[in-house]
């Protein structure tokens, strides 16, 4: 994250998306403006999101985004990346928490993440 890359994917970034996508963010909170997010989500620009990281981490309980039935707010749960691993790792991941609703062990929920 670089004062270059702090919410790159703003709202005039989020518009150039296709239609009905869906989006993913393992990389940096910052780089993503959450505001032109949700707000594109609300209208049904973007299908669906699933977000591991956030501009402050745990997020807030109050945040919007817990809320929002097309977010998936997941306890920042990346790893270090193996790019011969790192996907298999996230689909089965994600794939664990929509068919069984099971987070990793590395969970704490006590502390939101």
């Amino acid at each position: 994250l670089s004062k270059d890359t702090y919410k790159l994917l703003n709202t005039q970034k989020i518009a150039l998306f296709k239609k009905n996508c869906s989006f993913i963010n393992f990389a940096r909170g910052g780089v993503v403006d959450y505001t032109a997010l949700e707000n594109s989500i609300n209208k049904r620009d973007i299908n669906h999101a699933i977000l591991d990281v956030f501009d402050r981490e745990p997020l807030d309980k109050k945040n919007s985004l817990w809320q929002n039935e097309n977010i998936t707010v997941l306890p920042h749960i990346s790893a270090i990346t193996n790019s011969n691993t790192a996907s298999k790792i996230a689909q089965d991941n994600i794939n664990n928490y929509f068919l069984m609703a099971k987070l990793p062990i590395f969970v704490d929920k006590t502390l939101g993440y």
